[in-house]
C-alpha cells in the first residue's frame, strides 16, 4: 500500500452498515454514508507484510496529539476507497485491537541528567553524604507523584508516567496531561541545585508499553528485579534525541539547553497562546525504527511552563 496523507480508520463493527449505505447511494436511494459509526484519521507512514506504521491522532479537539503506533496484519480487516464520492480510503480493524488502542496505557518518558557530575566528583565537591541526602529528597518528590515511576542513579533519573487515550463507548476518559511532567522536572531540578549545586537537563518523549494493562513498574518478590513494563524503544528514542543535540552543540548549531522534547510530544502541549509554540527552535533527528526524520524542540523549562495552560 502506498502511503496516504489522511486515511480513515474504523472498528469492523461498522463495516456492514457502511456498505449498506453506499449501496443505497449507488442505487439512487437516500443514504446516510457519514452517519455510520465513528472513524479516526490516521496516516499510513509505511506498510509491509507484517503490518503498517501509522500516525494516529487520539485528540485533535483540545490539543494536537499525534502518536506513532503499529497496526499488525492480523488486526487489519479490510480497506475500501469509494472514488465516486471522492472519499479518503478507510481501514477497518478488529474490534478488540481498536478497543485496546483507546483503553491501553501509553506513557511519557523522561531522562534527567546532571551536568558536570564527573568534574564535581573528581574535585571532591560531591560527597557520599550529599548523595544520600539527594536520594532522600528525590524520595520526597516521588511521594507527591504516585502516578510516576522514578528510577534514579547518582547522576540521572528516568521517569515514566501512564496515560490512556479514552474510549467514550466504555466510559474511559482521556488522561493525557503532558504539561505535568515539566512541573515535575522543575522540582527535581531544584533538588539537584540545592543538594549538589549542579544543573540538570531533561530529554522527553512518549511511547507505548509492552504490557498494556500492567502497572507503571514491577518489583520482584525478592526486590532485586525492577521492570518498567515497557519496551526499551522510548529510551532509545531519548538517546537518539540526546545524541543529535550533542552533535548539534559540537557543530555550533545551537547551545546547550535545559529541555529537549520529541516533536510529537512538544506539539501536543497546550499553549496559552497558540502562536507561542511557533517561536520555539527545533532540529532534526532520526527516530528509532520509524521512517523519515523527526524534530526535537529545545529551550528553557521555566519559559516553557510559563507559556503552557496548566
Amino acid at each position: 500500500m502506498e502511503p496516504y496523507w489522511e486515511v480513515f480508520m474504523s472498528d469492523e463493527i461498522y463495516m456492514s452498515g457502511k456498505e449498506e449505505e453506499y449501496l443505497k447511494a449507488f442505487e439512487g436511494q437516500e443514504a446516510d454514508i457519514y452517519g455510520i459509526g465513528y472513524a479516526n484519521i490516521v496516516v499510513v507512514d509505511q506498510a509491509d507484510k507484517h503490518g503498517a506504521d501509522i500516525s494516529w491522532y487520539p485528540d485533535t479537539m483540545t490539543r494536537f496529539h499525534r502518536v506513532k503506533i503499529f497496526l499488525p496484519r492480523e488486526a487489519f480487516v479490510a480497506g475500501i476507497r469509494v472514488y465516486e464520492f471522492g472519499d479518503r480510503p478507510m481501514l477497518f480493524v478488529k474490534s478488540e485491537w481498536h478497543r485496546k488502542l483507546y483503553t491501553t496505557n501509553f506513557s511519557i518518558f523522561a531522562m534527567i541528567d546532571v551536568r558536570g557530575m564527573s568534574s564535581a566528583l573528581r574535585a571532591g565537591a560531591v560527597t557520599p553524604g550529599m548523595l544520600l541526602d539527594l536520594r532522600s529528597q528525590i524520595d520526597e518528590v516521588a511521594s507527591r507523584y504516585p502516578g510516576v515511576s522514578f528510577v534514579s542513579f547518582a547522576d540521572s533519573i528516568l521517569l515514566k508516567t501512564h496515560w490512556v487515550p479514552g474510549y467514550v463507548r466504555d466510559g474511559v476518559k482521556n488522561t493525557y496531561e503532558p504539561e505535568q511532567v515539566f512541573l515535575l522536572f522543575q522540582e527535581i531540578r531544584e533538588v539537584f541545585r540545592t543538594v549538589l549545586g549542579l544543573q540538570v537537563y531533561g530529554v522527553f518523549a512518549q511511547g507505548a508499553n509492552a504490557f498494556y494493562e500492567d502497572p507503571l513498574h514491577h518489583i520482584s518478590e525478592v526486590g532485586n528485579h525492577i521492570s518498567l513494563n515497557s519496551l526499551g524503544l522510548p529510551f532509545a528514542q531519548i538517546q537518539k534525541i540526546e545524541d543529535a543535540a550533542r552533535q548539534a552543540i559540537r557543530d555550533k548549531l545551537h547551545d546547550g539547553h535545559e529541555v529537549y522534547i520529541d516533536g510529537d510530544l512538544f506539539l501536543s502541549l497546550r499553549f496559552s497562546e497558540f502562536e507561542a509554540r511557533d517561536h520555539w527552535p527545533s532540529m532534526k533527528y532520526q527516530p528509532k525504527l520509524y521512517p523519515g526524520e523527526a524534530d526535537y524542540y529545545f529551550g528553557d523549562c521555566d519559559q516553557l511552563v510559563a507559556q503552557l495552560e496548566i
